[in-house]
């Protein structure tokens, strides 16, 4: 029995994917505060060419984490080892690009600005799995994909329904605004077409807290994270004069660094800001 704002909730199960999937839309302030929910039936194409559906696609309010979901209600193991596996199967494998203008076409129509929502086209879509009943298969499947599994209860009193997520930590960690490390153009150093940022003490801990197993995203493209013996981080200026390495050389912005976790990896994220006394 659960205790929920004075009244009495008992677990029960759902008849259908569908009605759980509403559900969550309904509810979704109360289990995902600092993200957006939203229905799609888009497809997405594996480099095979199979076709896969997404149920839902949660986007978070800074619009830099989005996951395609797969939502599934517990029918034992025979079912989780061919339905669920090969749904994630290709759901990790397939290209989500179709998802990115709709979901911009929602955000927008929320009010959300265009400088905001359009982060979008610049971000990698994670894959999520919301069941109502984990087990180890399921468990097994999602850690052999890399897919977030978030186990989430359905709860019902006489008159209302409610959610209890589990385990709390299942949720992808938000990374509001405040997670962002800026580094000013200033303090950064290009020589021979390559930048030298020095990283601050928060920035370096984590580092070496994962023991460098680190990795640094520039633009979506996937870079080896090299430190110097002065800790500073060395990035290659690309030749393309718009972009984000190029614009730090000339010391037209700021350096924002987005720390977060991919598979127990530490990932860098850099981020343009706004350097007004330097433009």
């Amino acid at each position: 029995m659960f205790i929920i704002e004075g009244q009495q909730f008992f677990q029960t199960r759902l008849h259908s994917e569908e009605d759980f999937e509403q559900l969550l839309i309904q509810l979704q302030s109360d289990v995902f505060p600092n993200f957006f929910l939203f229905e799609t039936k888009k497809v997405g194409i594996t480099p095979a060419g199979e076709k896969t559906h997404a149920d839902l696609c949660m986007i978070s309010k800074t619009c830099e984490q989005c996951f395609v979901i797969e939502v599934e209600l517990q029918k034992g193991d025979y079912y989780a080892k061919s339905h669920i596996r090969e749904q994630l199967s290709k759901q990790v494998q397939a290209d989500w690009e179709s998802l990115v203008n709709e979901m911009q076409d929602k955000l927008k129509k929320l009010k959300i600005p265009r400088n905001i929502y359009s982060r979008l086209g610049k971000v990698d879509w994670g894959n999520m799995l919301i069941i109502d009943e984990a087990s180890e298969a399921v468990d097994r499947i999602c850690s052999e994909f890399g897919v977030t599994m978030v186990e989430i209860q359905t709860l019902m009193s006489h008159r209302d329904y409610a959610l209890n997520i589990k385990n709390p930590k299942q949720i992808p960690e938000f990374l509001g605004e405040e997670s962002i490390n800026v580094i000013p153009s200033k303090d950064i150093q290009c020589v021979a077409g390559t930048l030298y940022v020095p990283l601050t003490p928060v920035i370096l801990e984590k580092i070496y807290e994962n023991e460098k197993r680190c990795k640094l995203i520039v633009e979506s493209e996937i870079l080896s994270l090299a430190l110097n013996l002065r800790d500073e981080l060395e990035i290659p200026v690309s030749r393309k004069g718009t972009s984000i390495t190029a614009k730090i050389s000339r010391k037209t912005i700021d350096v924002g660094i987005e720390l977060g976790f991919e598979d127990d990896e530490l990932v860098l994220r850099l981020h343009e800001v706004d350097n007004w006394g330097s433009t």
